[in-house]
């Protein structure tokens, strides 16, 4: 019997070629999203005291902007478009966190971002009620949401705002597009470093062939 016919194999750079695609294009494997675990107040609950502290818990730690200020918000809206908080929000690993003063009872709209661990930028909104006891005292809602470390113009001027916040719908407030990119540029990275070593190592085989 002849020698059996072999199999033409796929070369390296194929193969590796493939897997940094692979690579590239599975965000949801490598750089999954975080996801809420837990909102506090909860949503439709009913709030009876004021101040009250509103945390938002994820199923890992938050991307480190470098500065809370960027690309984290927390704020709270009543039924009448008046905003609530002082902007400024607390990261403790998972959990974000700001505690603020509440107005007339009522509806109110809870809205929130944070940047993921893989960079990108999620917000999302939810409600909850407020029925205080008649003692309760109001406080003064703002026509803007609140950035950290600026007094609004509408502010009463006996109170003070505490430094560094960005509100909600201000363009500060989103994650730079280079963040969401990280991804994407280490893959590209990773890619070509495999393809130079194989490239490399196919030409050593070759000249130890000739």
């Amino acid at each position: 019997m002849g020698p059996q016919a072999g199999r033409a194999s796929t070369p390296p750079w194929v193969v590796a070629l493939l897997s940094a695609l692979f690579f590239l294009g599975s965000p949801t494997t490598a750089f999954a999203h975080n996801v809420v675990e837990d909102r506090d107040p909860a949503a439709d609950s009913v709030v009876t005291l004021s101040p009250v502290t509103v945390s938002v818990t994820t199923n890992d730690n938050f991307f480190d902007t470098g500065d809370v200020t960027r690309g984290f918000a927390i704020v709270a809206r009543d039924a009448t478009g008046l905003y609530y908080g002082d902007g400024c929000v607390t990261i403790n690993e998972r959990t974000m966190s700001q505690t603020l003063g509440l107005g007339e009872p009522g509806t109110y709209t809870v809205l929130y971002q944070f940047v993921s661990a893989d960079g990108h930028t999620l917000q999302d909104s939810y409600t909850f009620v407020f029925e205080p006891s008649p003692e309760h005292v109001p406080t003064p809602g703002l026509s803007e949401p609140p950035m950290c470390g600026e007094l609004p113009e509408d502010l009463p001027v006996e109170q003070t705002a505490p430094e560094n916040s960005v509100p909600l719908d201000s363009p500060q407030v989103l994650a730079d597009e280079s963040v969401s990119l990280i991804p994407t540029v280490a893959g590209v990275i990773v890619l070509i470093v495999v393809l130079i070593g194989l490239g490399v190592s196919g030409l050593r085989k070759r000249r130890a062939q000739n």
